[in-house]
């Protein structure tokens, strides 16, 4: 699925109908949010994002639609120590996350300025404790420029 995030609307469509997933108006809207989106968003995000453009929906259903994305690996979700989740194409290119503790903004930062040092951490981690990594998600919290 790393490819969604540059699909049309057709192609989107298909992806849908490949996942098992009938192509549905309200799945289409949201999938096409998080296209637009250029941060990790929420479920009440989503939800007045959909408001916003006039368009009918049941608040259950864009709740089971954020589940049945993430099962089938459409979306991430994530947990930055808010209290709730929010989500992410799985299509974007591999990065982190800065985090506000102040006004809760969160910024991608691509992870090309440290990716040396992550891959000396993880060959540390595979040899000194005989551990296979899959993945790593790297958040860092504190206060953006505008919260100092």
């Amino acid at each position: 699925m790393h490819y969604l995030f540059y699909m049309s609307k057709k192609s989107r469509n298909k992806v849908l109908d490949l996942e098992g997933l009938k192509s549905t108006y309200l799945r289409e809207e949201i999938l096409s949010f998080f296209k637009k989106s250029h941060r990790p968003i929420s479920a009440n995000d989503v939800i007045a994002y959909l408001k916003r453009r006039k368009i009918k929906f049941n608040r259950v259903t864009v709740f089971r639609t954020l589940n049945t994305f993430e099962k089938k690996d459409l979306i991430n979700k994530i947990e930055f120590q808010e209290g709730n989740f929010r989500y992410e194409l799985t299509s974007l290119p591999h990065h982190h996350h800065l985090v506000c503790l102040s006004c809760g903004s969160i910024e991608d930062i691509d992870s090309c300025f440290f990716d040396s040092e992550l891959q000396d951490i993880e060959k540390k981690v595979i040899v000194n404790q005989s551990f296979i990594i899959n993945s790593h998600r790297l958040d860092f919290f504190g206060r953006c420029s505008k919260c100092l």
